[in-house]
């Protein structure tokens, strides 16, 4: 069970962890991260987006490189990796539920990162704040364009 994490809590979402394994991430980015770095937390299905998406890529040297990063964000973060609870899942069924009732569609990898990061008191960084910004009771910054 993932007990409430301490205030000022952030996840990353897949496209801020990946940031820093692209070839030139961005600097602002980066930055943020570095301030942050105690408080931040990633999830299981964010691990699963990386290693899928790693895994996706023809064999050869770009896929072993991301999966050995992958590994190595999975080790860094061993401590600090949210998963999938009960309580989320509740959370999840009640607030899906009402999204579609009110025509909002969410897919599901981005609606259990939410239900994660409400459960566990905890607000989301990502670069796609439009995919989530409907979801209740889930703070969204986005660190590319955050002062």
């Amino acid at each position: 069970m993932n007990d409430p994490v301490d205030a000022g809590a952030i996840v990353l979402d897949t496209n801020v962890v990946s940031e820093p394994l692209r070839p030139a991430p961005n600097e602002h980015v980066l930055a943020h991260l570095r301030e942050a770095s105690s408080r931040t937390f990633i999830t299981t299905v964010t691990l699963a987006e990386l290693f899928l998406g790693a895994n996706q890529l023809d064999r050869g040297r770009r896929r072993q490189s991301l999966l050995e990063n992958i590994a190595a964000v999975r080790d860094v973060y061993a401590q600090r990796t949210l998963t999938f609870t009960a309580a989320a899942a509740e959370h999840y069924g009640q607030s899906v539920a009402a999204l579609k009732r009110a025509g909002v569609a969410m897919s599901v990898a981005d609606a259990f990162i939410a239900a994660i990061c409400v459960t566990s008191d905890a607000a989301l960084w990502t670069r796609n704040s439009k995919d989530f910004v409907h979801y209740p009771g889930l703070t969204v910054m986005d660190p590319w364009s955050e002062g």
